[in-house]
């Protein structure tokens, strides 16, 4: 009999103990939810905030630079800083040991919350007496009250500056919309002759009085320059590669060009240093490609030396 009286009383008390830690868990939940509400509030509006400060920075760098994307990157990087802190709020969302010290701090509890948790399924009356007593004094606050889900007067107003720069970056207008026309414009006459040239290339290799290796050097010579139009940064490097191909062209249709080129380059440079003013102005007109000016030259050239003597004739063929 005195045997089962002990063991009778150790069942009671770790009745008791159970009943007890039941409670304050069953306490503890509804502030656990409330906390992890305000965590996720709280890290999503953080991190909306961030995004719309990377937003801002990536709307001003595009007024310094060209950059015609910038407002689906601004758009991008908002959403997923707000993505990132909501996931985060929940990966990392307050356990119920965690939630007891919160609460302590909170509701300055003293530690009572987490060291009744830390010793809820303890059976000694003393932690029993512990437990009830934090009961007791979380039962005095409410979750609602006591943890608030309104942001700071800091925050908002910190929220409402970036939103009106932001405003402000989208409604005024970007110096850089020209530069980006220009660049527009360049892009659609760049597309319009590599297209032309596809065709070209097309009738080219249909040639079939044309041989087949020079149908092979000529499908060559476009491809190429169809890469450099495709690289070009400016009207001057596509012109540059359209004179190249068509100097490369004309050498396959001509492969004494490149000799007959140099020939004239000299012939004008010699002519062009000739004290004789009809020989001067041929010079030049050679060295310009100018075919008016060419006639015109040997116009007057052939009234000069039709009224020249023989020693003169002589004498103006060694200049």
């Amino acid at each position: 009999m005195a045997s089962a009286a002990p063991s009778s009383q150790a069942k009671v008390r770790s009745r008791i103990a159970g009943s007890s830690g039941e409670q304050l868990t069953a306490a503890l939940h509804p502030w656990r939810r409330r906390l992890i509400l305000q965590q996720v509030l709280s890290w999503t509006a953080r991190g909306a905030l961030a995004g719309l400060m990377l937003a801002c920075l990536m709307l001003l760098v595009a007024r310094l630079l060209p950059w015609a994307t910038a407002p689906y990157w601004a758009i991008g990087i908002v959403i997923a800083c707000l993505l990132v802190a909501f996931g985060a709020a929940l990966w990392f969302r307050p356990s119920l040991a965690r939630a007891t010290r919160l609460i302590d701090a909170l509701l300055s509890l003293h530690d009572r919350l987490s060291t009744a948790w830390e010793m809820r399924n303890e059976n000694a009356p003393l932690f029993g007496l512990q437990r009830r007593d934090a009961l007791k004094h979380l039962g005095k606050h409410s979750p609602g009250t006591a943890i608030p889900l309104r942001p700071g007067r800091s925050s908002l107003f910190t929220a409402a500056v970036v939103v009106a720069i932001l405003v402000l970056l989208l409604l005024l207008p970007n110096p850089m919309t020209g530069v980006l026309q220009q660049q527009a414009a360049f892009q659609a006459r760049i597309a319009k002759q590599i297209a032309a040239i596809d065709h070209v290339r097309s009738v080219a290799l249909q040639q079939t009085n044309t041989p087949a290796t020079e149908r092979t050097q000529i499908d060559r010579i476009l491809r190429e320059l169809q890469a450099k139009l495709q690289n070009a940064k400016n009207e001057a490097q596509a012109q540059q590669a359209i004179a190249e191909a068509q100097s490369k062209l004309n050498q396959l249709r001509d492969p004494q060009a490149a000799n007959k080129v140099q020939a004239q380059q000299a012939a004008s440079s010699s002519l062009q240093g000739s004290p004789n003013a009809s020989l001067s102005a041929l010079g030049q007109a050679l060295a310009g490609n100018d075919n008016k000016g060419l006639a015109t030259a040997l116009k007057k050239l052939a009234d000069q030396v039709s009224k020249m003597t023989p020693a003169q004739r002589a004498q103006l063929a060694q200049q």
